[in-house]
């Protein structure tokens, strides 16, 4: 899906075919309030691996979430700031399978950084 490929290259920077070689596929590919969502996540790691983009079918403007372990990494993408990303992307980041990481036999807060 030519749409996928150009939105993972945008906000991530990377090839698609690298990026699909870490992740399950592209399983979670769906329509949600005007925005072309996509979730992946590794393989036998979806809760320390995960992915979720998406792109607005109107103007195109992207951005998007990577969880590695402890880490959540927010890919602003077309947005000047985290109060600008829109309120779907918003929800994933407020919900705790992005906020929490499972290590040492609990969970614990995922640290936030955000990137341009």
């Amino acid at each position: 899906m030519p749409e996928v490929q150009k939105c993972i290259k945008k906000v991530f920077g990377l090839d698609y075919a690298a990026f699909m070689d870490s992740t399950s596929g592209p399983g979670g590919v769906f329509l949600m309030n005007g925005f072309l969502v996509i979730e992946l996540c590794k393989v036998h790691d979806c809760g320390d691996h995960q992915i979720f983009m998406i792109a607005n079918r109107k103007d195109s403007r992207s951005a998007g979430i990577i969880t590695i372990g402890s880490t959540l990494a927010v890919h602003l993408g077309d947005y000047d700031g985290p109060l600008m990303l829109p309120q779907t992307l918003q929800d994933q980041l407020n919900s705790e399978s992005f906020t929490k990481a499972f290590e040492h036999g609990s969970f614990v807060s995922r640290d936030i950084h955000y990137v341009r």
